[in-house]
């Protein structure tokens, strides 16, 4: 992080990351939307190990992005939403069967199912949202290599939502505005 603050980079993110992190570093608040640059801001409280956000970014041309990443859960419903970066990290027949198989170990497999979203978990989130409606992309991120079927999730979530859906992979553009 020092290499941002240096490179005068602005770095926003939690208090503990503030408390930790002595040179520069701007502390954020559930609910409270910043301005940065052409950018506002809104930071989300969402369910993990440790504290995380999410954070609503909107912008005039590109409307709103949710980024939702690092979380089991967020207890806020957003409607509106043009495009999002949310987690799909495992599915759950793929983890069972890795702890049935020794290729995962019960613990860690405990820890993902309470820090980390699952795949129908991350559509029954974005069908309260109501992505159906007002979407224009679906990128999941967070994939785990071992725990889910990348080609299985987008179909799911674009089937269930209509939105054309992507799993995040290095290269992959987006055009959002």
């Amino acid at each position: 992080m020092r290499e941002f603050t240096s490179a005068g980079i602005d770095v926003y993110s939690t208090a503990a990351v503030k408390e930790n992190n002595k040179f520069g570093v701007t502390a954020v608040e559930h609910g409270k939307t910043y301005q940065v640059g052409d950018f506002r801001v809104t930071p989300l409280k969402v369910e993990h190990d440790v504290e995380c956000f999410a954070y609503l970014v909107h912008h005039p041309e590109m409307k709103t992005l949710m980024f939702a990443t690092d979380c089991w859960n967020l207890h806020q419903v957003v409607k509106g939403v043009s495009h999002y970066l949310i987690e799909a990290n495992y599915q759950d027949d793929i983890l069972n069967e890795a702890v049935r198989g020794g290729r995962t170990v019960a613990s860690q497999a405990d820890r993902i199912r309470l820090s980390h979203m699952s795949l129908k978990h991350c559509v029954e989130y974005l069908k309260m949202c109501e992505a159906d409606k007002t979407a224009r992309t679906i990128t999941l991120i967070h994939a785990s290599e071992r725990h889910l079927d990348k080609k299985h999730a987008e179909l799911t979530v674009a089937g269930q939502t209509g939105v054309p859906t992507w799993v995040a992979k290095k290269g992959l553009e987006i055009v959002l505005m």
